[in-house]
């Protein structure tokens, strides 16, 4: 990190108040440790701030509380180039080439048709009903009676008890082996074909299916494009961009319409004070079907991350599970920039909670390193289920591992004073309030890590 640009940012002193919890919908249960405002801020800066867990809003970072939190959250990553592709991720890109081919139904027939082949309620009613005046009709104490079944209903009495599939099978085998040799061929004709290899699909294999062809039904298409600062493209798009927003966060979120608005939008997922620069920055990946925008991932690429800030997407294509398929597609992305930088790079999910149903989907994607809260290390997520159980904050990483204690850099942290810029260790010995307050220097340092404050100037509402 030596030899980057200063950043800048603004230190809330006074962050840990409660709120209403986002993921849990508790109310003053979500607690930050720390938040920052950045100012002038590099993509080194973030990543930095990434992998000690701070998460990006706007232009505003925060990490949560690990004891006073009521979802225990860790940052959750997967390393994209062993990334290994699960059935249920592989059924969900066949249901959308599927879809593109014109060979599935849309959400509403879906659920018509799954209706159709289940007894509806009043169905159910009639055939109890029936049985009622069967058992009423008899007389008590009478010798029952062989009824014939109506057809569809009940075994078949003209033929045998019915047999268990293992019971059929071991018939089968047996009759097989009473074959005498008289009815073997001894001339048996042998199978001079090649054998069968079983060649692994690849990620980028099932995405290539949905790449338009001719015959197709539906054009899927994506487009990465810059929003910090606004690019044309995003400009050209940005109405019905926040019009999917809208919709998602009432339908899906069930946020309030008269909180949904234009400027929030922005404010949110597409104002950053990440300095663009060689293809890092924020984008937003955009989805269209045939030539409508449907879904937009936000992302940050950063120098070994894409970081995936937020998506959403339009609620009448929830049937093709839309969510899935951006994971899968900025996975994609995140290996093809891997080999077009020549540079390791991870695919960043965010926050993960174990507790929490509608987050679990992000451990699906294996491999994936959760990060420890405390000594910052990533740990194997097949590693952390122990823990991740007991519903608490822990530290993931081993017993002998430590964090480095703040004492030992925090003399170095770039400090702003009246206009001044200086290490810490300078400014407290000429100012009183600077001493005063090194208890909450130093949790600002423990909590940035050492690279981070020392190359980043910190503005105190105190100084």
């Amino acid at each position: 990190m030596a030899g980057i640009n200063l950043g800048c940012v603004q230190v809330i002193t006074d962050i840990n108040k409660p709120e209403k919890c986002g993921y849990c919908k508790k109310p003053d249960t979500h607690y930050l440790e720390g938040g920052i405002w950045t100012f002038n801020f590099t993509p080194e800066l973030e990543q930095y701030l990434l992998e000690f867990g701070w998460r990006r809003c706007g232009k505003f970072i925060y990490v949560m509380d690990k004891v006073k939190n009521c979802c225990p959250l860790y940052m959750i990553r997967c390393d994209a180039n062993e990334f290994k592709i699960s059935h249920s991720q592989k059924k969900v890109l066949r249901k959308i080439t599927n879809y593109l081919r014109g060979k599935s139904s849309n959400m509403n027939e879906n659920a018509q048709a799954k209706q159709t082949t289940n007894p509806t309620d009043e169905a159910c009613k009639v055939m109890l009903k029936e049985a009622e005046n069967e058992v009423q009709a008899e007389p008590l104490g009478a010798t029952p009676l062989k009824k014939q079944p109506r057809k569809g209903l009940g075994p078949d009495p003209s033929k045998g008890p019915c047999l268990k599939a293992k019971e059929r099978r071991k018939l089968k085998h047996k009759a097989s082996d009473s074959v005498t040799d008289s009815t073997v061929d001894p001339n048996p004709k042998v199978n001079v074909s090649k054998p069968k290899t079983n060649i692994e699909r690849t990620l980028e294999n099932y995405l290539n299916d949905h790449k338009h062809d001719e015959g197709y039904a539906h054009k899927i298409e994506t487009r990465l494009i810059l929003v910090n600062p606004e690019s044309p493209e995003y400009k050209a798009t940005e109405l019905e961009s926040f019009r999917i927003y809208k919709a998602y966060q009432i339908k899906v979120h069930e946020d309030p319409p008269c909180k949904v608005n234009l400027e929030q939008y922005k404010n949110f997922l597409v104002t950053s004070a990440v300095s663009p620069h060689d293809g890092y920055g924020c984008y937003h990946l955009q989805y269209f079907i045939d030539g409508k925008l449907f879904m937009v991932g936000v992302l940050d690429l950063l120098q070994n991350y894409v970081s995936s800030v937020y998506t959403y997407y339009d609620p009448d294509f929830m049937f093709l599970s839309p969510g899935v398929y951006s994971a899968l597609t900025e996975i994609a992305l995140t290996r093809k920039l891997q080999i077009d930088r020549e540079v390791k790079q991870w695919y960043c999910m965010g926050f993960y909670s174990h507790h929490i149903q509608k987050m679990r989907y992000k451990g699906e994607y294996y491999p994936s390193f959760l990060n420890c809260p405390y000594t910052h290390n990533w740990i194997a997520f097949d590693k952390c289920l122990p823990l991740l159980e007991t519903g608490k904050y822990h530290k993931l990483a081993d017993t002998n591992c430590q964090p480095i204690p703040a004492e030992t850099y925090m003399q170095s942290a770039i400090i702003h004073h009246n206009g001044d810029i200086m290490p810490y260790g300078i400014l407290a010995e000429a100012n009183s309030e600077a001493k005063a307050h090194k208890e909450t220097i130093k949790e600002y340092c423990q909590l940035v890590g050492p690279d981070f404050c020392q190359n980043t100037i910190a503005i105190f509402d105190f100084l």
